[in-house]
């Protein structure tokens, strides 16, 4: 007997609900996924930071492999612990930019013993190694590519006379200079392996699978015109099947007072599994259905409240947090500017009011007497300094006589001294040869 299409639709909606996975993030090796990804800004918790020709710039927001310039410099991060479990699942963020025609090439470990020996590398120039490498160049001319290699440490690429044929999987990805950053997801689960670009599938395999232990890594590498290559993100999660177990969220950050956890809920019991002629009338298959049906609509009502709290706890937050800048420093500076403005206001005033006044007193008298009397006092003392100015001049010259006697004397006592000397040169005895 075939179902009616709309409990079809419960009924997968019931499978899915029961045989859901979660994802558990494993702090060790990611990175990105808190407020900052360095406290110091000079190392990464649970990871190796190493360079050639530079030191990677950690910020609290990503990492810089290598710079926008000069070009050829290496940049690498080496996980410090093993993935532990042979299925899980990696987010990579990353955003590569420089010049037109620049270059380089960005990788993605998980490797054996971690980094390979010989420093920083690359598909061309890594030796023996034991592992899995994603690789993102430019290789092919399309504008970019991300191609998948598998070693299992017996051959040495950087000898091989084509690495580029090594590889088991690729597809082309434009990734430089979009302005955005790119994301990488990797899944290993079950018999499958894929690589997925932005959320669009790159390629998948069932003939690749990295056992457990083994380590991940970034390396990237920027040639003569060089590509600086960012990496934002690196968050691997591992899966884990839910029981019966409580589901508890971090409690969220408070501005002030005490944390308080957000409600715990309890799954309910989930419904056991079982064939399909097990249910050979209608009334058991909808009996079936009907306690899936059930388990959904615990889970979402769960779901709802605990989004309702939420949202009545943000709420309280913001109310603390006005609070906090109503009675804080904020509030206390704004009190003393505003006590400021009001002296400033306050002698403002007394200056109108002092220049009103005598505007008043120039508009209601009359001036006109006191400027001519003031014209009047001005002309007599002109006049005053003009004729002492002039008595003392007269005065003071030398009478035109005295003069002209003074000038006879000064010439009848040099036409005496002339005639003295006259004399005397006459009177001198003289010398002959």
């Amino acid at each position: 007997m075939q179902l009616p299409q709309s409990l079809r639709y419960l009924a997968w909606a019931a499978f899915a609900a029961s045989t859901a996975q979660a994802n558990t993030v494993v702090d060790g090796l990611s990175f990105g996924h808190k407020d900052t990804i360095s406290s110091n800004h000079r190392d990464i918790p649970g990871w190796r930071v190493s360079g050639e020709g530079h030191d990677p710039q950690i910020l609290s927001d990503r990492v810089i492999l290598t710079p926008p310039a000069p070009g050829n410099k290496r940049g690498a991060l080496w996980a410090n612990s093993p993935l532990d479990k042979d299925e899980y699942v990696m987010d990579f963020e990353f955003r590569a930019s420089g010049q037109d025609r620049g270059n380089g090439n960005l990788q993605i470990w998980l490797t054996q013993g971690g980094q390979p020996s010989g420093g920083i590398s690359s598909i061309y120039t890594v030796g023996q190694f034991d592992g899995l490498v994603l690789s993102i160049d430019q290789y092919g001319g399309q504008g970019g590519k991300v191609r998948g290699f598998l070693n299992d440490g017996t051959v040495s690429f950087k000898d091989h006379h084509s690495v580029d044929s090594l590889a088991f999987g690729q597809c082309d990805y434009r990734y430089r200079n979009r302005g955005e950053v790119s994301r990488m997801k990797v899944t290993q689960t079950g018999e499958i392996f894929s690589v997925e670009m932005d959320g669009q599938t790159c390629f998948t395999t069932n003939q690749v699978r990295v056992p457990a232990g083994y380590y991940f890594g970034i390396s990237a590498a920027s040639a003569e015109n060089p590509d600086s290559f960012e990496a934002w993100k690196f968050i691997v999660a591992t899966h884990e099947l839910h029981g019966r177990e409580e589901v508890r969220l971090n409690p969220p950050p408070v501005y002030g007072g005490e944390a308080k956890e957000l409600p715990v809920f309890n799954n309910p019991e989930k419904v056991a599994d079982a064939p399909a002629s097990n249910f050979k009338s209608q009334e058991d298959q909808f009996r079936d259905l009907h306690d899936r049906v059930q388990v959904i609509g615990t889970q979402v009502d769960n779901i709802f409240r605990l989004l309702d709290d939420m949202r009545k706890r943000q709420e309280e937050h913001h109310h603390e947090a006005m609070t906090l800048n109503k009675n804080g420093p904020i509030h206390a500076h704004v009190e003393i500017v505003e006590k400021a403005v009001g002296r400033i206001e306050a002698v403002i005033g007394k200056i109108e009011g002092g220049v009103s006044a005598v505007r008043r007193d120039l508009e209601g008298k009359d001036y006109k007497e006191h400027l001519s009397n003031l014209q009047s006092a001005l002309r007599d003392t002109h006049a005053g300094i003009t004729d002492h100015v002039s008595n003392i001049v007269t005065t003071s010259a030398p009478k035109m006589w005295t003069f002209v006697f003074l000038v006879v004397i000064f010439q009848v006592v040099m036409f005496g001294g002339y005639l003295v000397y006259k004399r005397r040169r006459d009177s001198a005895p003289k010398k002959y040869l």
